[in-house]
């Protein structure tokens, strides 16, 4: 009874030792991501697309060479939350806005977009300026859109 004791104590001590000693190293990681300056990127601006190119159900592959034929007004964000209102601009010369709200993914480079009409938007911040995004809509008619948008000067 008392080896089997020992061997018990030795045990708790050996666990006890490793998560002290990995301690330091969980933490480190978790400051690291919550310091992350790319977690802290601020959508809030004006957005227009430099090219987009994609593949609509019944019409085959499209190449939008129009630039600023979409943009975003992003006009709120809290946290990794934001909120806005897109703009499609169409050859006819007329538009339609939809409004739209997103989240930034936890490693702070992708982020996802639900259009509060139809379609989802999936993302990426390339740099402080250049977003990259893929629009995806099912039914009719069903397409996949890659997007590129720079941030508008003021």
């Amino acid at each position: 009874m008392q080896v089997k004791l020992q061997k018990t104590i030795v045990w708790v001590v050996f666990a006890l030792i490793a998560v002290i000693l990995l301690m330091p190293l969980s933490s480190a990681s978790i400051v690291a991501v919550t310091k992350n300056p790319s977690l802290q990127f601020n959508f809030v601006g004006n957005w227009s697309s430099t090219s987009m190119e994609g593949y609509v159900e019944h019409t085959g592959y499209h190449l939008y060479n129009q630039t600023g034929a979409v943009s975003l007004a992003i006009t709120e964000q809290n946290g990794r939350v934001f909120f806005g209102t897109m703009t499609k601009y169409y050859k006819n010369g007329t538009s339609k806005k939809e409004e739209f709200a997103g989240i930034i993914d936890r490693d702070g480079k992708g982020f996802k977009v639900a259009e509060f009409i139809e379609g989802y938007m999936l993302g990426e911040i390339i740099d402080k300026d250049h977003l990259e995004m893929f629009y995806l809509q099912d039914g009719e008619p069903a397409m996949a859109v890659l997007d590129e948008f720079v941030r508008q000067k003021s």
